[in-house]
Parts: structure tokens; C-alpha cells; sequence
């Protein structure tokens, strides 16, 4: 079977699907809320916020937002105890 390849939007390079799973599976596990996570998330809704012509893209932004995402942080944080996985 042939490997599919296809070009890196960050990187340039090119890069199969079995690489690009690889990575994703060595990649830290974040907690809820982590801010590392938070920072794509904002950086996503910003780009997608700015895709007016786009209302599924505008919509996804707007949940997206630091405002929402702290909102549901504390809905989290309030329905979790310190025993949930």
C-alpha cells in the first residue's frame, strides 16, 4: 500500500498520515483547561471569527473565545471532584 502523503500547513514539509498520528499520540496529555491549550484555542477563534462570509467558521470562533472558555472552566471545575478522572 502506498503511503499518502500531503503538505505541512506549519512545517512546509511533507509528511504521511502514519507520521502525522505518530506525533499526535507522543504529544503530552493536557489537562482540561490547560493553558497551552486555551492559547490555540483563542488563536483559533480569532481566525475563525475573521471569516465573516463563513457562518459555521464565525459560529465555532465565538465558542472559541477566552470569555466562553473560562465560562466553562468554571462549570468544570464546579461539577468535578478531586477523586473524577
Amino acid at each position: 500500500m502506498a503511503s499518502r502523503t500531503q503538505r505541512s500547513a506549519w512545517s512546509g514539509e511533507g509528511s504521511s498520515v502514519a507520521d502525522l498520528l505518530a506525533r499526535v499520540a507522543a504529544a503530552p496529555l493536557l489537562r482540561p483547561f490547560d493553558p497551552r491549550a486555551l492559547a490555540v484555542c483563542e488563536a483559533l477563534s480569532g481566525a475563525l471569527l475573521a471569516l465573516r462570509d463563513e457562518p459555521a467558521c464565525v459560529s465555532a470562533g465565538y465558542w472559541l473565545r477566552s470569555a466562553n472558555l473560562e465560562r466553562m472552566r468554571r462549570e468544570f471545575e464546579a461539577s468535578t471532584t478531586p477523586t473524577t478522572l
